[in-house]
């Protein structure tokens, strides 16, 4: 603009497109990502020079994110009541696991099998946990300050940063999430991973 100030103006589109490992897609979304920075050489020589940027950075869906929707691959967690026969409660001889092992399935599977009532609600990515719809992509404002000085051969630096973190991933589990059914007919309440207005990082150096 001129021997004192000059601008730096720039912007990046994001498209993000994610699937799971199964093909399905998860998230989509876009959004821009500007950026702005001003230099000011305070006495036109380039030995005092002051800068501020400020610009908006979009990241990548977390893999997390992902994979919390993803059917069959991710691990899950499910657990069932065993109130089966007490094998080794008492004084020895005791039997193997080799002999245990085949008593205690045996009783699980006469007795409902997978079918019997779950101790808590199971985590099941694709079933009881999926990723929202309206999931976006999260960012980073982030305000920068900086002074510069040539003093002969050498230069020193001083800079200020400060990055803002938000639309970060949470889980969300409530009575409007509602519930969803397993192959089986049986009701499960549905987690939805989403966008959390109350999670925020800040991060200044």
């Amino acid at each position: 603009m001129s021997n004192h100030v000059s601008f730096n103006i720039g912007a990046r589109f994001d498209l993000n497109r994610s699937k799971d490992q199964s093909g399905t897609a998860v998230v989509r979304d876009s959004q821009w990502s500007p950026r702005l920075g001003v230099t000011w050489d305070l006495q036109g020589n380039g030995k005092w020079l002051t800068n501020v940027g400020i610009r908006a950075l979009r990241r990548r869906h977390q893999h997390r994110a992902r994979r919390r929707g993803i059917r069959g691959r991710p691990a899950g967690e499910l657990q069932l009541e065993l109130s089966g026969p007490n094998i080794n409660t008492g004084p020895g001889p005791y039997l193997t696991a080799d002999q245990a092992l085949p008593m205690l399935w045996d009783w699980f599977f006469a007795n409902g099998g997978n079918n019997r009532t779950t101790r808590t609600t199971p985590n099941i990515p694709g079933l009881s946990t999926k990723v929202n719809g309206d999931v976006v992509s999260p960012s980073t404002n982030e305000f920068s300050l900086g002074l510069a000085n040539i003093v002969g051969r050498m230069e020193w630096r001083l800079d200020y940063v400060h990055r803002k973190s938000v639309d970060m991933y949470g889980d969300f589990l409530n009575q409007s999430t509602g519930t969803v059914p397993d192959p089986s007919g049986r009701q499960f309440d549905l987690t939805l991973v989403s966008n959390s207005p109350q999670a925020r990082r800040r991060m200044t150096a």
